[in-house]
């Protein structure tokens, strides 16, 4: 019999072996698998008696809580097409992801409900209420047979590093994916791992780790996460893994520097997304009990690609570029040019392109040839990832990123500048473009030090610009040098 490939099957195998073992938990609730293989039976007679079937595409607008990730549990079951929106996305956004993927329903809470009555499009798509679902169904679950091809989550970004685009995650990537993220989580029967990414929470549910949803970060907008809340919720659920972006690590760890507190200990913390510099390293050695500091390098399209930890990022701080570790074994990588569609590999320690290649490497875009073209490349009959990051290998094949390839001072690379602007006292963020340093302060009173800092490390400078940094809104850590120019 041939081997059903649907992503959920993983879960249904954990339910299986351990129905009483936690699941996942937000404020409000806590389901052990069991419970929760139950709730996905629900929704999915639920959304049979809707209309939902084989092939349906739902739009996700909504706030992560454990009824939405039973809702999908039972949507990628049935064989449909999960589409997740960033949560701070315009309505224009919104709009063109929708008519881009035609999508059949939506799941949503008041924000998409608001949104909805102001746009045509968004009316004409029905919409599935995840909070009045029949309870006691309880039909055992069937899963719809799949192959390795078939789309199952859709992620249409807002175009935070260049052109939106959907990314077609497929039920084969999911799992090849699934395979190649477990090597990199420390595993045992009392893991409780505190996160709010949904693709990680899917891997958790596959894996047997209970997830902790916490109201205290706020996903649309990083900023306004509740940093010391999120401080005493860790402490008090006793949470042993933690999976959040390097900013809100940062802004976690310099909280329980600066007033003092007692470390939160962990199992292992995973981040990643945006550059981890030496100074954030050594902040998160120092503010938390932890012998595993990992972060994992991947893009939309490739997670993950490369991994290393908080120790060896410190450590290599005076080699050129940010330390990203050793290329993840299922995956193939190279460093080059791409030139008239041609490609020219880079020798050690020269600075280029990064591309990739592999099982769990995003080979698809939904409607748009033109995403196709600009990110892929076809080497003798294999189809490459283009990252759209720089960076280079060493002698013993460790990966370096560089950054972007941008003017700066005397052809530094631009995480060279990142890096060092980040050591002075006072700065958050900081970039040098075409003679101008862009700092972002964490408070006004470092000002004057600043500027003296930075006039004596680079003399030749023609500005120096203090604002809040046009930054990526999914992580918070990426700079838009694009506004800056």
């Amino acid at each position: 019999m041939k081997e059903n490939l649907n992503i959920v099957s993983h879960f249904l195998n954990q339910a299986h072996l351990s129905p009483e073992s936690i699941a996942i938990k937000d404020k409000q609730q806590s389901f052990s698998y069991g419970d929760l293989n139950k709730l996905v039976s629900n929704y999915t007679a639920y959304f049979e008696a809707k209309g939902v079937k084989k092939g349906s595409k739902i739009i996700i607008l909504h706030t992560p809580c454990v009824e939405l990730f039973a809702s999908i549990l039972a949507l990628l079951g049935k064989g449909c097409s999960v589409v997740f929106v960033e949560e701070w996305s315009k309505l224009s956004d919104i709009s063109s992801c929708c008519q881009t993927i035609q999508c059949d329903f939506m799941i949503t809470g008041l924000k998409g409900k608001c949104i909805r009555l102001f746009n045509k499009t968004l009316r004409k798509i029905k919409l599935l209420n995840i909070h009045s679902v029949p309870e006691n169904v309880c039909a055992a679950i069937s899963l719809v047979q799949m192959d390795e091809s078939t789309p199952t989550i859709i992620s249409f970004s807002s175009g935070s590093s260049g052109t939106s685009k959907a990314v077609v995650r497929t039920h084969g990537t999911l799992n090849a994916q699934f395979k190649a993220l477990k090597n990199h989580i420390l595993i045992s029967e009392s893991s409780r791992m505190c996160t709010n990414f949904p693709v990680v929470i899917l891997l958790n549910l596959g894996l047997g780790i209970c997830t902790v949803l916490s109201e205290n970060i706020v996903m649309s907008n990083l900023k306004k996460s509740k940093i010391g809340e999120l401080y005493h919720e860790l402490k008090l659920k006793a949470v042993t893994h933690l999976a959040i972006s390097p900013y809100l690590l940062y802004t976690l760890a310099r909280f329980c520097l600066n007033h003092q507190l007692k470390q939160l200990k962990f199992i292992q913390i995973l981040s990643g997304g945006s550059p981890v510099y030496p100074k954030y390293a050594e902040t998160f050695l120092s503010a938390f009990d932890c012998q595993h500091i990992d972060i994992l390098y991947g893009s939309s399209e490739a997670e993950p690609i490369a991994a290393s930890n908080a120790y060896s990022i410190v450590i290599n701080r005076k080699n050129k570029g940010i330390y990203a570790g050793k290329v993840d074994k299922s995956i193939n990588c190279m460093i080059g040019s791409v030139i008239d569609s041609k490609f020219q590999v880079s020798e050690n320690y020269a600075v280029g392109e990064i591309l990739v290649s592999g099982e769990h490497v995003v080979k698809q875009y939904l409607n748009s040839e033109l995403a196709f073209q600009k990110n892929k490349i076809s080497i003798e009959g294999t189809v490459w990832h283009r990252t759209g990051d720089y960076g280079y290998f060493d002698e013993n094949s460790n990966l370096f990123l560089t950054g972007q390839p941008v003017q700066t001072l005397n052809n530094q690379v631009i995480y060279d500048i990142e890096k060092r602007l980040s050591e002075i006292e006072g700065v958050d963020i900081g970039t040098i473009i075409s003679g101008t340093a862009y700092i972002q302060l964490g408070n006004q009173k470092f000002k004057s030090s600043v500027t003296q800092t930075i006039r004596n490390l680079y003399p030749e400078l023609l500005f120096i610009q203090f604002m809040n940094l046009p930054l990526d809104r999914r992580h918070n850590g990426k700079i838009k040098y694009q506004l800056l120019k």
